[in-house]
C-alpha cells in the first residue's frame, strides 16, 4: 500500500484550498475557500487531520459541493455527503474532504 498512500499524500499537498459551491462546478463557489491539513495516508486514503470552518453570507445555501484548489487554479469540484447551509453567523463546517486512490484491476 506504500505506493498508493504516497499517491495520496502527494494529491492532498497539492490542495492549497477548499471551497464550498451551491453547484457542481466552482461557478457556485460561496465564501472564503481555506487551506486545509490532511492526516497521514492509510490504505490509499487521506482526510482532513481537523474540520475546516469556511465564511460565508449567513444562511447561504444548500452547499452540494467542495471545491478542491492548487496552486495553478481548481483540481476538482465533487459532491458531498449531505448538503447543508451556512448557519446564520455565516460560518460552515467541512469535516471531511477524503482523497481515496486505488490500482484497478
Amino acid at each position: 500500500m506504500a505506493f498508493v498512500d504516497d499517491v495520496a499524500a502527494q494529491i492532498a499537498a497539492d490542495v492549497t484550498r477548499i471551497g464550498v459551491s451551491t453547484t457542481a462546478d466552482e461557478t457556485g463557489q460561496v465564501g472564503d475557500p481555506v487551506q486545509p491539513t490532511y492526516g497521514t495516508p492509510s490504505g490509499g486514503a487521506v482526510d482532513l487531520a481537523a474540520p475546516l470552518q469556511i465564511s460565508g453570507p449567513a444562511n447561504a445555501g444548500p452547499v452540494t459541493h467542495l471545491v478542491f484548489h492548487g496552486a495553478d487554479g481548481v483540481i476538482a469540484v465533487r459532491p458531498v455527503g449531505t448538503p447543508a447551509s451556512f448557519n446564520s453567523d455565516g460560518l460552515i463546517e467541512v469535516t471531511s474532504a477524503a482523497i481515496t486512490v486505488s490500482i484497478g484491476a
